[in-house]
């Protein structure tokens, strides 16, 4: 019996050993980035059963971000399984950082100045090489409308911080914009990055033709076989009032009810089926475009998006907001970011759910793999 038990408690602590050690392991050939979208500054919500402002939900998120390194994947079967994350190589913010400052709302300026100084100064993540994590933030339909003007009263009328604070972290001019010199229809905020033999596009709202003719530029001097990823705050099948006003004089009004967002028009219908169209082409004769990632719907999806005519299939993944969830505005532990993870050896990427309101701690929801190679 004493041997029994022996070899028992041998076992136990053999095994106990073991998960310690697998639980720190880590892989240098993973990478991971985290995805956010619409924080919505100037919103308030019920968070941890009070009122908060988007400063302090936001905040709080911030908090769990820095907190992942060191912190295990799930067990599932993605990339990285189980493994320690051993650095946050960059956070992308999908946009809607200002909420529209529509009547009893602050402004994109203040907006603004409390994700600057309560976000963007707060991330104390690092890289997998010890060096500060990047940040990209593309705008959102509200960062525009604030720019551009809107379909119903504003107050005030018009205020570019947002938009020109995005262009300058993003572009960096050597003549930076201010809320009076920035100007929408020439200040694209359009970037490329290559990183992990991966090339990534951060566009203005939507892929337009403007946008796609930029991407065209880029992926023509890519060697053959690298993969991209698109990162833009509306998804594939854009709602057709971003578009542009058919009717002249082309103008933002609150009978026309289109934002002027991009410069294509809607179909006769009135829908966006035409550009989606375009779009869907451009998608087609460039196979190195492997994924998409989108926030504004305001939930988390994996999805295939196939296009007007099902005849496309591409991998996108949408985000949760923080502020206007489809779902976590009304429950909070549904609340959730995205964690992706991408193996530079086999070229697998992994996107995760995140949950981080939860009473006990972050929890993993759903998670997608597809190949970028």
């Amino acid at each position: 019996m004493k041997i029994k038990i022996l070899k028992t408690g041998l076992f136990f602590l053999v095994a106990t050993v073991l998960w310690a050690c697998s639980s720190k392991v880590k892989n240098p050939n993973i990478v991971h980035f985290v995805f956010v979208s619409d924080l919505h500054y100037g919103l308030t919500r019920t968070f941890n059963e009070k009122e908060c402002t988007s400063a302090e939900v936001a905040g709080v998120m911030l908090e769990v971000i820095n907190s992942l390194p060191g912190r295990n994947l799930p067990g599932d079967e993605g990339v990285g399984a189980g493994m320690v994350i051993n650095g946050i190589e960059m956070i992308v913010n999908g946009g809607d950082v200002a909420n529209r400052q529509e009547i009893g709302i602050q402004s994109a300026a203040i907006s603004w100045h409390q994700f600057e100084t309560g976000f963007i100064d707060k991330i104390t993540t690092k890289t997998k090489a010890g060096e500060k994590t990047e940040l990209f933030v593309i705008p959102g339909n509200h960062d525009v409308s604030n720019a551009i003007g809107f379909l119903r009263p504003m107050e005030p009328p018009t205020d570019a911080s947002s938009m020109a604070s995005i262009y300058n972290l993003m572009l960096r001019p050597q003549t930076p914009r201010t809320a009076n010199s920035y100007n929408y229809a020439t200040d694209r905020i359009n970037m490329a990055i290559e990183r992990f033999n991966i090339c990534f596009f951060f566009i203005n709202i939507w892929p337009g033709a403007v946008e796609r003719e930029w991407i065209d530029g880029h992926l023509k001097q890519l060697p053959v076989g690298k993969p991209a990823i698109i990162f833009a705050h509306d998804q594939p099948d854009i709602e057709a009032k971003h578009l542009t006003n058919p009717t002249p004089p082309h103008d933002i009004n609150a009978e026309a009810k289109y934002e002027n967002m991009i410069p294509e028009m809607p179909a006769s219908d009135g829908s966006s089926i035409e550009v989606q169209r375009d779009l869907v082409k451009f998608i087609d004769v460039h196979p190195a475009i492997k994924a998409y990632f989108h926030g504004n719907s305001n939930y988390s999806e994996f999805y295939v998006y196939t296009g007007p005519d099902n005849d496309i299939c591409l991998h996108t993944f949408m985000v949760d907001s923080p502020m206007k969830g489809e779902y976590s505005s009304k429950d909070q532990s549904l609340l959730s970011f995205m964690v992706v993870s991408i193996d530079l050896t086999t070229m697998q990427m992994t996107a995760r759910e995140c949950f981080w309101a939860r009473n006990d701690g972050i929890e993993w929801g759903e998670s997608k793999t597809i190949a970028l190679n």
